[in-house]
């Protein structure tokens, strides 16, 4: 037993497509309409140019026949002046509603012919068969099946009855029958063949606008993911920010501590020695040793505080400025490893806003110890410029040297402090090895919004 509902269900799969939503097939439809607007124009423009040029070789297909060459003639010359009246008058008619005007226009002009053949000859003539080529136009008409099989028809087995009724021919007619079934085959088979580009075209369209919904989804998923991953950078970043302040204040706290209570503990305990040196003086020789030996284990102390301050939070670096403390730095560093540092500073008494002091102070810093552990140089050039908005800050050595991409996605924990140090100041760091050897880094800060 036959299902209807699933015979009917196929059926309409077969005409219609597979379903899509309503805003895609609606979609489709004006796809279709602009493709067929935009096509009309030059398909007139095509049929035209071939009646014209096929013109002039009627006399010699049609020779010795008058009444032929008549018909054709008129033919050819209502062809020309429809296909003119369209593309000047009712171009934009034909541009808004294709569907509707070229079905129109392709009847009308398929029926002209057939009236007209009729008159020229019968079914014994050659006439009738030109008909049969009007079928094809149905494959250009971006139309659901139905709609292509009855304007098909309507040109093929339209055209024919015209013809025949046209000519006067009779139902007896032998010819009659097998015509007609022939026009009918040529009409479905066209009707078929211009669904089957139909259903291509409209397949093409769904999975290109699926496709393009997609990417459009995508995009906005990478938007919404790059907006996260922006916020959550800017907010590490300010975290940095915040951690390197209170970083600063605690060296600043833990200097002052150690300044005001190490520092004149140690000192007032020197002087007490060298009270008890002054009353005890010339009393014996080992406590003359022993207390001279305190005071000078308690000056070195004294010492080793004082270079524990400076490395804490150098107060040269508040008081006179960076260049001065990257001064300090590279002398106090050279004075330590036997490295030969060379530092200069354009300008020399440039002042720049406290938190980029305090970041490329520390960057310096953290450059001269990697070249002390890593580098194996020699001699080391520190430079800072002050230019334009700018601060560039460059330090070069002629030790061993390293890959620049390395550089680049080093994990390095000094690396990747001076990065994250730069970036959050909306600077950059870049490391790179010249051919001529060594290690350069440099590092740009702007001086706006600092």
């Amino acid at each position: 037993m036959i299902d209807r509902s699933a015979m009917a269900g196929l059926i309409r799969r077969f005409t219609h497509g597979r379903p899509v939503p309503a805003d895609a097939q609606r979609a489709f439809e004006a796809h279709c309409d602009d493709l067929m607007g935009r096509a009309s124009p030059w398909l007139l423009t095509f049929f035209l140019a071939v009646v014209v040029l096929w013109w002039p070789t009627d006399p010699l297909i049609y020779a010795g026949q008058p009444d032929a060459q008549r018909v054709m003639g008129l033919i050819r010359g209502l062809l020309v002046v429809m296909h003119l009246f369209w593309l000047t008058v009712g171009r934009r008619a034909l541009r808004a509603h294709p569907a509707r005007y070229g079905v129109l226009l392709s009847v009308g002009e398929a029926w002209m012919v057939g009236a007209l053949g009729g008159q020229a000859g019968s079914f014994e003539s050659p006439w009738p068969y030109f008909l049969f080529i009007w079928p094809l136009v149905s494959v250009c008409l971006a139309r659901p099946f139905w709609h292509r099989l009855v304007g098909s028809l309507a040109l093929g087995l339209g055209s024919l009855t015209v013809f025949a009724l046209s000519a006067g021919v009779p139902l007896t007619h032998p010819y009659l029958p097998p015509a007609f079934s022939y026009m009918l085959f040529c009409c479905v088979f066209c009707a078929l063949v211009g669904h089957a580009t139909w259903i291509l075209l409209r397949e093409t369209f769904i999975q290109k606008r699926l496709i393009e919904s997609q990417r459009r989804r995508l995009d906005n998923h990478r938007r919404e993911l790059e907006g996260t991953v922006a916020e959550q950078t800017r907010d590490l970043q300010m975290l940095s920010q915040r951690l390197e302040f209170l970083r600063e204040e605690e060296r600043g706290w833990m200097a002052r501590e150690l300044h005001d209570a190490l520092g004149q503990e140690l000192t007032g305990a020197r002087y007490a020695i060298d009270l008890v040196r002054m009353r005890l003086a010339g009393a014996s020789a080992r406590v003359d040793g022993a207390l001279a030996d305190i005071h000078r284990r308690l000056g070195l102390a004294h010492e080793s505080v004082r270079g524990i301050l400076r490395r804490l939070r150098p107060r040269i670096l508040d008081e006179l400025g960076l260049a001065a403390a990257v001064s300090w730095l590279s002398e106090d560093t050279a004075a330590r490893s036997g490295l030969a540092i060379e530092f200069g500073a354009a300008p020399p008494d440039a002042r720049l806003p406290p938190p980029l002091e305090t970041a490329l102070y520390r960057v310096t810093q953290e450059a001269l110890s990697n070249v002390l552990h890593h580098a194996a140089a020699e001699r080391v050039q520190v430079a800072l410029e002050v230019l334009g908005g700018r601060c560039t800050l460059t330090v070069q050595d002629d030790g061993v040297g390293f890959e620049a991409n390395g550089a680049a996605t080093s994990s390095g924990a000094g690396c990747i402090g001076i990065r994250e140090r730069i970036q959050a100041l909306g600077g950059r760091a870049g490391w790179s090895s010249p051919p001529t050897g060594g290690t350069v880094l440099r590092v740009e800060l702007p001086l706006e919004g600092a």
